[in-house]
């Protein structure tokens, strides 16, 4: 592969969240091209700007804003962007853009957690404040335009030749964008300098509110992307990946060990997925509960993928036995 021709400004943007600072990327010949946004909240939106025009530009030069998935702190500001600067937004079929609040996907949530051994107050507090974050979302813009897009396709942009890698796990609509000519693959939360990403709990509402099995997706998504030939990597959150096959491989490592964590406290006695969670990860607030509960859940279906548990899913006590 030859050496990319294009400048790319990597934006560093605040949140309110445990999780710090997101990145955005700034593409192309014309710095037209945006890989996420941010969030849809002043401080997040004066910094993007500020960024963007302390390198020569202007915010509303911006002509294309490419979504990798759609949580909110990666796409909150997508829809208010598209407006602003009448730029097209290239997204996933699945990704949630432009869907207000979804009553029955939180009802149906709401009862697999509490099937899961959580207490319904916790759960019922967890999707409050979800609803407080909807406001940092930008839902009521108008989008100059959105495009709906999957891997395999080939998006020539700006000077740049970018195909688009299907890679659900963390998210179901997420997706990578890998720089052709450079090997340059910005990944988003796929891939992530200083952890192994957390995939998700969600359920598809396209599909009768089936769950999805975010971790075993994920564990194909990141072995097709060790096959990619990325040379590097640009991630949502933290530095540049100077070795994208061997962070897969740490990450393939952690998960091993982290399965076999799992498996050892079901040996000991934890039966359902609340109690197993609370073993492995020990007390925590409403959000990380949320983010534990669906790890403990993607390593019972790995587990039980590969015959070492059975799950009994339908019942309101949700069990896990050796199998």
């Amino acid at each position: 592969m030859s050496e990319s021709t294009f400048e790319i400004l990597q934006l560093s943007l605040p949140t309110p969240f445990p999780v710090g600072d997101v990145n955005a990327y700034l593409l192309g010949t014309e710095g037209s091209v945006l890989v996420d946004t941010g969030l849809y909240w002043q401080p997040s939106i004066e910094t993007l700007a500020s960024q963007i025009e302390a390198s020569g530009r202007r915010i509303e030069d911006i002509r294309t804003v490419l979504i990798t998935h759609d949580h909110l702190d990666h796409a909150g500001a997508a829809l208010h962007l598209s407006e602003r600067c009448q730029a097209a937004i290239y997204c996933h079929p699945r990704s949630s853009l432009e869907v207000r609040y979804d009553a029955e996907l939180i009802e149906r949530l709401s009862r697999f957690l509490v099937q899961c051994g959580l207490p319904r107050g916790q759960v019922e507090a967890g999707f409050r404040a979800f609803q407080r974050n909807e406001a940092l979302v930008s839902r009521d813009a108008t989008p100059h335009e959105i495009r709906r897009i999957q891997g395999g396709a080939t998006l020539h942009l700006d000077g740049l030749t970018l195909e688009v890698l299907e890679t659900p796990g963390h998210s179901p609509d997420h997706l990578c964008y890998l720089d052709v000519d450079g090997g340059l693959l910005f990944s988003g939360d796929t891939l992530l300098p200083h952890i192994t990403p957390n995939p998700l709990l969600s359920l598809d509402p396209l599909d009768g509110y089936r769950r999805d099995r975010n971790l075993l997706r994920y564990l194909d998504s990141i072995q097709a992307l060790k096959g990619c030939g990325a040379a590097c990597a640009y991630p949502g959150h933290g530095r540049v990946i100077d070795d994208v096959a061997g962070l897969i491989d740490r990450n393939l490592a952690f998960i091993e060990q982290r399965r076999e964590r799992f498996f050892a406290h079901i040996l000991a006695g934890a039966r359902r997925p609340g109690e197993l969670a609370a073993a492995v990860f020990g007390t925590l607030d409403i959000a990380n509960t949320y983010l534990a509960i669906s790890e403990t859940v993607g390593y019972l279906d790995l587990l039980e993928r590969d015959g070492q548990v059975t799950v009994d899913w339908d019942s309101p006590n949700i069990t896990a036995r050796p199998g």
